[in-house]
């Protein structure tokens, strides 16, 4: 007999699988909330991910500087002791297991602390009105030139 002749193929398959990559996460958007003296409130907003066990946390970048790691359940913190004269940009990075990777920065977060100005000096000033005092000063110049600096208004 011919082996050959009589020789059957049988082919096996299984079904098709989809398979979609996991990448890491979109970057979170930065904002600021509220502005203190020499702190602003700093919020992020975050998209869904997909396998949210993942997620490990977020990462502070000030200056393009690596700077403090935040846990997965915090979205907001405030940025405090600003020197003034300096510019600070902030920008945040979602930590994400190390086999999909961390995300790209968020976009950044300007913020510019103005220099203070020196203090007015008060005097007064004569008066035409009986039992009033009339209070006067002189306004003092920026140290700079920088929009920032400029005095808006007296309290």
């Amino acid at each position: 007999m011919d082996d050959e002749a009589n020789a059957t193929e049988y082919k096996k398959s299984s079904k098709s699988l989809s398979y979609t990559p996991l990448g890491p996460p979109n970057p979170p958007r930065l904002r600021a909330t509220g502005v203190g003296l020499q702190a602003v409130n700093v919020e992020w907003l975050v998209q869904p991910y997909p396998k949210p066990d993942f997620l490990l946390g977020y990462r502070l970048i000030v200056n393009s500087e690596l700077k403090q790691i935040f846990e997965k359940k915090i979205g907001e913190f405030i940025f405090a002791d600003m020197m003034p004269g300096k510019v600070y940009e902030l920008q945040i990075l979602t930590l994400v297991n190390p086999i999909v990777g961390q995300s790209l920065p968020s976009n950044p977060l300007i913020l510019i602390c103005p220099e203070r100005p020196a203090q007015p000096l008060i005097s007064q000033v004569a008066t035409t009105r009986p039992n009033s005092v009339t209070v006067g000063w002189k306004p003092p110049k920026a140290k700079s030139h920088n929009r920032y600096d400029q005095i808006l208004y007296f309290k």
